[in-house]
């Protein structure tokens, strides 16, 4: 029988703890990926506001870095769905972050919109910058579903209309005066 001698376990303990601390997947000696970790959270966060003329992508090397410059945290690759929090989902490989639910955070961050391989988006109790949705939008080619509740839109872009993966739009409690032509939305089925 094997057995570890006691300061390999602790030293190992250790380096799994330093490395979820980086917020890095990391992997215990039974291949069981330690599956969620925070990510995010930086108070001076440049892409804080929604200012469209601010907004470049090209900073961020991949969609961990994107996550890592929002200004509040985020659970990544929660176990389940929580619905006080905010959380992401990465795609199988972990490459990709495909599913976002922001939950009651000081303002949506633009740059969630270099988040180009998102499928869902959703934003509860959050406002976006001066009540606008952002021409990026049109960043999320991919988007399937986009909802947002309890949060004030004064304006949405007249590109939603453009993406034409949606399938599920819903605004609940928006107070949204104006919406889009989507009559080119051939997947759309859900609208509220």
């Amino acid at each position: 029988m094997f057995t570890m001698p006691y300061n390999n376990v602790i030293l190992t303990l250790l380096v799994i703890c330093w490395l979820c601390s980086m917020g890095n997947s990391a992997s215990i000696a039974s291949k069981i990926p330690i599956q969620s970790h925070i990510i995010g959270g930086y108070k001076n966060s440049l892409t804080k506001k929604n200012d469209i003329s601010k907004l470049d992508c090209s900073q961020f090397n991949n969609d961990y870095d994107v996550l890592q410059q929002f200004p509040f945290p985020v659970l990544l690759n929660p176990i389940r769905h929580l619905y006080n929090q905010s959380t992401a989902t990465m795609d199988e490989n972990n490459i990709f972050v495909k599913k976002i639910y922001i939950n009651e955070e000081e303002v949506v961050p633009l740059s969630v919109f270099c988040l180009s391989k998102l499928d869902k988006l959703s934003i509860v109790m959050t406002p976006f910058e001066n009540d606008i949705v952002p021409d990026a939008l049109l960043n999320l080619k991919l988007l399937s579903a986009f909802w947002i509740y309890d949060s004030s839109i004064l304006k949405i872009p007249e590109q939603l209309g453009t993406l034409n993966k949606l399938g599920t739009l819903i605004f609940d409690n928006c107070s949204l005066t104006h919406f889009p032509n989507l009559s080119k939305l051939e997947n759309l089925w859900i609208i509220e």
